[in-house]
């Protein structure tokens, strides 16, 4: 049994021994393996690392190759827009030289215009002066003219009124008798007196008429209706009533004939006629429609 033993344990060690020796070069061949295969990782990262480094070297020749075209591009573009600008520099200098010569032209000529038009402003107010003072001439020639006639009317009226009074009063010294009386007793006539009534309402009948040339026609009519008023029968008045509708009549026509050619005057006109006319006039209509017509406003 001890000698079993003894054996069983020499076997056991003689095992052990040769397990130790497969496990010894069994850990040995792992770790050669292990190194194997670490040098060949590191060899394999390497080269994964040179080649990286060569295509990382190839991109950045490929990108920096590019990157150097499109600088070229863009230093090319650069320089064409720097033309450019300087063309449109140099245009914008030779249109501000034309504007500005535009400019200065437009500005002489603006100066020769208010020079021309001063000087035609002076002309105009030097005419207008002297029509004013023709005017004025006229007026006053006129008023004078006008004053003279009514002095001579008043003159020709106290004539035949004196002649009227001369005659009664010689009458009464041959007859004897102081007048003739007619009519009622509140109006006392005599046939002098009747005369007198006579030459005084043809009197303001002409004054009337003097009236009516200077196309007063207000006036006028006040001093034909004064004449019936103090000789209802005056053919003088009412034949200047009858002047007043053939003046009516002229100076409309002069209106509508001026119209077009000088609107201002024929608007003083047709504004005077509807002032001055009697509503019953035909004149009178007349002018109120054209007034609608011509759309002209008092």
């Amino acid at each position: 049994t001890e000698t079993q033993m003894a054996a069983d344990q020499k076997k056991a060690e003689k095992t052990r021994s040769i397990m130790m020796a497969k496990f010894e070069k069994f850990r040995f061949d792992g770790e050669k393996r292990l190194n194997a295969i670490e040098i060949a990782n590191e060899k394999k990262r390497e080269q994964n690392e040179a080649a990286m480094e060569k295509e990382n070297q190839g991109v950045f020749i490929k990108y920096d190759k590019q990157a150097q075209i499109d600088r070229k591009k863009l230093i090319a573009k650069i320089d064409q827009l720097e033309k450019k600008m300087k063309g449109l520099l140099g245009q914008r200098g030779n249109e501000e030289k034309r504007l500005r010569a535009n400019i200065e032209r437009a500005e002489k000529q603006t100066d020769a215009l208010q020079a021309a038009a001063s000087a035609a402003a002076k002309k105009r107010l030097a005419a207008n002066e002297r029509a004013l003072q023709i005017a004025e001439k006229k007026e006053v020639a006129a008023k004078q003219k006008y004053e003279a006639k009514v002095k001579a009317l008043d003159s020709q009226y106290q004539a035949k009124v004196d002649a009227v009074l001369k005659k009664a009063v010689s009458s009464n010294s041959r007859t004897g008798k102081p007048y003739k009386r007619e009519r009622d007793r509140t109006y006392e006539y005599s046939s002098f007196t009747k005369e007198l009534m006579k030459v005084k309402a043809d009197a303001y009948a002409t004054k009337g008429m003097e009236r009516l040339k200077n196309d007063d026609i207000a006036e006028a009519r006040k001093e034909f209706y004064q004449a019936l008023y103090i000789d209802s029968n005056s053919q003088s008045a009412l034949n200047g009533l009858k002047a007043i509708e053939s003046k009516s009549k002229e100076l409309y026509e002069k209106a509508y004939k001026l119209l077009k050619e000088d609107p201002d005057s024929a608007k003083r006109i047709l504004i005077n006629l509807k002032r001055d006319l009697d509503p019953f006039s035909e004149y009178y209509l007349r002018t109120l429609a054209l007034i609608e017509e011509a759309k002209i406003v008092d």
